[in-house]
């Protein structure tokens, strides 16, 4: 049976209620024995900026979180925390 697609309105309608969580980037990137450093190195970024992402000083755009999620092998989803979880950064 065929799964039908989300339409960009629904996927925007789960997102909107979801903050990223750079407590559970970290966590993701720690589960993986990469160092901050490295992690910079493979989504191509400083590692200052790195820091600043990982410390949730900065807005993350769509682009860079598919990057992320890539590298370390998990879902976008993951990377995210519902409003009643709230952030752990």
């Amino acid at each position: 049976m065929l799964r039908r697609m989300e339409t960009t309105g629904e996927i925007r309608a789960r997102f909107e209620r979801r903050t990223f969580d750079a407590a559970r980037l970290a966590a993701a990137r720690n589960a993986r024995g990469l160092k901050q450093r490295e992690m910079a190195e493979l989504i191509d970024r400083t590692l200052r900026q790195y820091q600043r992402i990982e410390a949730g000083e900065v807005d993350v755009p769509a682009s860079l979180l598919i990057q992320l999620a890539d590298v370390l092998s998990v879902t976008i989803d993951s990377l995210f925390a519902m409003p009643d979880e709230g952030a752990s950064a």
